[in-house]
């Protein structure tokens, strides 16, 4: 197990290595060299350094007037790294037309391998039954709230306004036992108003914490040091 470990750190040394020789020979215009060494870290364990071996060897495919194999590599890189740019410093402008154009003939396929962007949600929301359940895809619950709220607020208001009807401002009713039924059942409908919001308040807060996600996507990265190079993951775990 120790000598195993001993040959993939050097063999993962030595792909570093030619990467980041692969790097600076693109930068020279030797893409033949750039392809050459870039090309064997396209199967590497890493994603991180699969995406700067297949970014490498599809800018060298173009430098080298090999327009579909460029494609093939740079897509190939796009789908590691979806929001990447070439650096316009670096690069001629024909290169970085061709980049962007396989970006765009491909945006279906980038946009399936593409994380979705966590729409922005409201903590007012979750105060107000059943919106803080839609915000936090509980469709069922949405609705089990929202029908509940709407029937003993609606028993509720008629309840109130036949009682308004029945009975003056001196609380005294034209039919008393039709009136004592109406204030009984506006008030266990009111109550079971306020048990409905509350409950669905709660839900919204409990669902709440679990389907926000807000933290910034994992990003992919190569860092040529000497020597060798670092393959960098930034994000949150």
């Amino acid at each position: 197990m120790k000598w195993l470990l001993v040959v993939m750190l050097a063999a993962a040394t030595a792909s570093a290595q030619d990467l980041r020789t692969a790097g600076q020979a693109l930068l020279d215009g030797d893409y033949a060299q750039a392809r050459d060494l870039a090309e064997p870290a396209t199967t590497a364990a890493s994603a991180a350094v699969r995406a700067e071996a297949f970014r490498v060897l599809g800018l060298a495919e173009f430098g080298l007037g090999e327009r579909d194999a460029a494609e093939t590599a740079l897509l190939a890189y796009l789908k590691l790294v979806p929001d990447a740019h070439l650096d316009p410093a670096l690069y001629p402008p024909e290169m970085l037309v061709f980049f962007e154009d396989v970006r765009a003939r491909h945006a279906g396929e980038l946009l399936i391998v593409k994380p979705r962007p966590q729409k922005k949600k409201s903590f007012v929301l979750n105060l107000v039954p059943p919106f803080g359940q839609i915000q936090n895809g509980d469709t069922g619950r949405a609705w089990l709230f929202g029908s509940a709220e709407l029937v003993f607020l609606s028993v509720n208001v008629t309840t109130w306004a036949m009682l308004r009807s029945d009975c003056a401002d001196d609380l005294t009713c034209q039919h008393s036992d039709r009136s004592r039924t109406l204030r009984t059942v506006n008030l266990i409908s009111g109550g079971l108003f306020l048990a409905t919001w509350a409950a669905g308040v709660i839900d919204g807060f409990i669902g709440y914490p679990a389907t926000v996600d807000e933290r910034p996507a994992q990003r992919l990265g190569f860092v040529p040091v000497t020597g060798g190079g670092v393959a960098t993951v930034a994000g949150h775990f």
